[in-house]
């Protein structure tokens, strides 16, 4: 086997960011690998700015275009044009450090070809502010982690994982036939993620920055909310029952359940209720949703686990006062 990686670039009309991105692939200090960059139907100049950059180097490179179908059809067409053993999964806005395929590549070979490997990354605004930084554990450098540790370090956010902080085996995706779903727009990622973790039996974390996240003011999360982002509650319901038909522990599965479904609705409603008054008592009076809150289980005490659970309770026995009081809690 060998540790070749191809680096997969959804672009739809990002021409303000997408330079930044493409020098971060030219300026690499281990220059072989692939790029394959989905032309999403972009109707700007990004494609163009792209190909400008890359045509002079030695860049192995490939444009795909599609007519536009979203983020997801657009990784999935990378994931099947792919010809190398590892996935990296880039975003056309955001950068890797100059190091990043060198340090992976010498991982890959370190620990005998992982199915997973995740590392650290930094969120930052675009006068390079550091908005979060995190850092995989030491310890999960120090051996190959359990497929079922990582996926409750995850579900509990004692993990921080992103669709550009991580490579995975591509034979992990195709053996096992799971893609992105092309019908959501939000939590695809993190159901795509949970499923990757799921099958993937050997993970390393390295403990490096080797991502740069970009938080845009003119992207889809900074605007108003977007009543389509419930579509994220779809995708962990999706993952929940996926898990289950492949006999997932039941563990992973009461975490889905009794802690990450509650917080999804929970900030989900919270949103809701600063913006959209009858969809707020709608959902308040959904039965089901009131359920699914219900069900929140605290895992530690001395965490934010004991201000969710206060807002949960408050959120159902008074959303009145609740939506009163959201913008100051």
């Amino acid at each position: 086997m060998e540790n070749s990686i191809s680096i997969i670039i959804p672009v739809y009309n990002i021409e303000k960011y997408i330079s930044n991105s493409i020098k971060s692939i030219i300026n690499q200090t281990d220059k072989d690998f692939e790029v394959i960059i989905i032309d999403d139907g972009s109707t700007d100049n990004s494609i163009a700015i792209a190909q400008k950059l890359l045509k002079n180097t030695n860049i192995n490179y490939k444009i795909i275009k599609q007519k536009n179908s979203g983020v997801s059809a657009a990784r999935n067409t990378g994931i099947k044009h792919s010809n190398s053993n590892y996935i990296y999964f880039l975003d056309g806005d955001d950068f890797i450090d100059n190091k990043t395929i060198e340090v992976l590549k010498k991982n890959i070979i370190k620990y005998n070809y992982p199915d997973f490997i995740f590392f650290g990354f930094k969120k930052i605004t675009s006068q390079n502010e550091i908005i979060l930084s995190y850092l995989p554990s030491p310890n999960y450098s120090s051996r190959s982690c359990n497929k079922y540790h990582v996926s409750i370090n995850y579900l509990n956010f004692n993990i921080n994982m992103n669709m550009c902080s991580f490579i995975i085996l591509k034979d992990i995706i195709t053996n096992n036939k799971f893609f992105f779903s092309p019908s959501i727009k939000y939590g695809e990622d993190k159901e795509f993620i949970i499923k990757a973790i799921f099958h993937s039996n050997k993970i390393i974390g390295i403990n490096k920055y080797l991502f740069y996240y970009l938080k845009r003011n003119d992207s889809a999360d900074h605007k108003k909310f977007n009543i389509k982002k419930f579509q994220s509650a779809a995708a962990l319901k999706k993952s929940f029952i996926y898990l289950k038909k492949h006999n997932a522990p039941q563990e992973i599965l009461n975490i889905i359940q009794a802690y990450r479904m509650p917080l999804t609705y929970l900030y989900l409603i919270s949103e809701t209720a600063k913006s959209y008054d009858k969809l707020y008592n709608k959902l308040m009076a959904n039965k089901n949703i009131i359920s699914k809150l219900k069900r929140f289980k605290l895992i530690n005490i001395f965490s934010k686990d004991l201000i969710y659970y206060l807002k949960i309770q408050l959120l159902i026995k008074s959303p009145k006062i609740y939506k009163k009081i959201i913008n100051f809690i």
